[in-house]
Order: structure tokens, then sequence, then C-alpha cells
């Protein structure tokens, strides 16, 4: 399974391109998709790209502990 991947900006369609740009360089940008199969995406302007890293480094420490309580 793959974790992430890096793109071009170029290899991204116009549209993506286009509402990245909008207002400015987004930080992060958060995908998910709803019930009905539809990709949303979010912008994330305000964070700090070194708290995102300590949050995936403890999300991958305390996986098995997070899925548990998913479940439960």
């Amino acid at each position: 399974m793959i974790n992430s991947i890096t793109l071009d900006r170029t290899s991204l369609p116009q549209a993506f391109r286009e509402w990245l740009g909008a207002s400015g360089e987004a930080k992060g940008v958060l995908f998910f998709r709803e019930e009905n199969g539809k990709i949303v995406l979010e912008r994330v302007d305000n964070v700090d790209v070194a708290m995102i890293a300590r949050v995936r480094a403890n999300i991958a420490k305390y996986h098995s502990a997070l899925q548990r309580l998913a479940d439960s």
C-alpha cells in the first residue's frame, strides 16, 4: 500500500491547479470520499507542516490502538 504520492504540479488537471492557486498556496489539501462516492477536497491554509509530520508519526505509532477504538 502506498502511503503518499508526489506529483509535479503540471501533471494535475487544470481545474485543480486553478483551485489550488485561487487564494495563494495551500500548505495542504485534505480529501475524503463521501458516502455517495464523490471525492471532496479541502484546502488547509493555516497548518504547521511540522505538526502534520508529528501527527502522522503518532498515527503510525498508535495505529492498532486507534483501529480498535474505531471498530468498537
